[in-house]
């Protein structure tokens, strides 16, 4: 007997589901640790450049220019990187 190919379908759809739903619980956990993690970070500034870059997926460029206000400058990823290297 071959099977029905829609059962099998839904099968695969409701695994998957099941493993986004998984996934996105893991992510939200995660992002909370983040959340967490940046209110430790003293500097407003600095935290907002973070969460924009990392979290938000804005360029270096963007950041310095919408938290910054300076106009092309590298200014938000070398506070950055002075940040996590001054350690």
């Amino acid at each position: 007997m071959p099977g029905n190919p829609t059962e099998r379908a839904v099968n695969r759809i409701m695994a998957l589901q099941e493993k986004a739903e998984a996934l996105t619980a893991q992510l939200a956990h995660e992002l909370e640790e983040i959340e967490a993690w940046l209110l430790t970070v003293e500097d407003h500034e600095l935290r907002a450049i973070i969460r924009a870059h990392y979290l938000l997926g804005d360029s270096w460029a963007r950041c310095t220019q919408r938290i910054l206000n300076y106009e092309y400058s590298d200014t938000a990823k070398m506070r950055v990187y002075r940040f996590f290297n001054r350690k």
